[in-house]
């Protein structure tokens, strides 16, 4: 998955995010929701404001 601002990936077992620096002055909220069979899971990011 890959955003103007964020970017998941993943390999093998391991799943990464990794966020651009946040300069708009606002919060960014993050909603991640990864499967697998019938595993899933969701995950939630809030990156500060500069």
């Amino acid at each position: 998955m890959t955003t103007e601002w964020a970017k998941a990936e993943i390999n093998g077992n391991r799943l990464k995010v990794t966020f651009e620096p946040n300069e708009t002055g606002v919060e960014r909220q993050l909603k991640l929701e990864v499967t697998g069979g019938d595993i899933f899971h969701a995950f939630y990011f809030e990156q500060s404001a500069n």
